[in-house]
């Protein structure tokens, strides 16, 4: 891929409005989750094997290690393919998972692994790096109401990257919010957005939802290299 394709940091901000669609809240100590180094076969993610399971805090040192393993195996790759970091700093990944203004949805297969987990929250001071003074400003009544979303990461295992396990954490998201007629932001790098089509794929997975939606991009960052080195001067 280009180094210049590979420039651009681009936002999107989704509006979306529908039916009501059901979630499951469970209290940490209820939830058992296995090592995620375990996961070997598909067949424990799959289609019909798998619940969403959504926690404001993960504070249990076992499950903490097994979400950060999903989370660092999902998004390593990343590193060398964007130049804004997007993989967090360990220390980081905890804080987030033990901030209650961030909720944690849980994606659990039938034998209790853990095979996809992302972050969602209504609160944008909990978001690092975006402006919540950016969105007071465009949409006040929405923010005044706390009924701007924004979802940090979405992250599936590597050996369990299905399709619908993907899809059922995206449409769970964004149903919190379209059943308040809320708004839902997320940052897309352009390698995902334009090799990974990360845009497309999850406007087409809330069209399957809902035909109320409007869909748009609201910021963009460019990185810029200048070249001094010789073999520029001579090009």
């Amino acid at each position: 891929m280009p180094v210049q394709d590979r420039k651009s940091v681009a936002h999107s901000l989704l509006f979306l409005n529908h039916s009501p669609y059901a979630v499951v809240n469970i209290a940490i100590d209820q939830l058992h989750i296995t090592n995620v180094d375990g996961l070997t076969d598909r067949q424990h993610c799959g289609e019909y094997s798998m619940v969403i399971k959504i926690v404001d805090q993960i504070n249990d040192e076992e499950l903490g290690e097994c979400a950060w393993r999903l989370y660092d195996a999902a998004f390593r790759e990343l590193n060398t393919m964007a130049v804004q970091r997007h993989l967090m700093y360990r220390h980081e990944f905890d804080e987030v998972m033990s901030d209650t203004r961030v909720q944690k949805y849980l994606c659990v297969g039938d034998d209790g692994t853990l095979c996809g987990l992302a972050t969602y929250t209504n609160d944008l001071d909990a978001v690092p790096l975006i402006a919540p003074q950016y969105f007071e400003r465009h949409w006040p009544e929405h923010y005044a109401g706390k009924r701007i979303w924004y979802i940090g990461f979405v992250a599936v295992h590597p050996e369990a990257q299905g399709r619908h396990m993907f899809r059922q954490l995206v449409e769970q998201l964004y149903v919190t919010a379209a059943t308040q007629n809320g708004l839902v932001g997320i940052d897309i790098c352009s390698y995902n957005d334009e090799v990974l089509h990360f845009s497309r794929v999850f406007r087409t997975m809330v069209e399957r939802l809902t035909d109320n939606m409007r869909f748009s991009r609201i910021d963009q960052q460019s990185y810029w290299l200048y070249d001094f080195s010789a073999e520029a001067a001579a090009a």
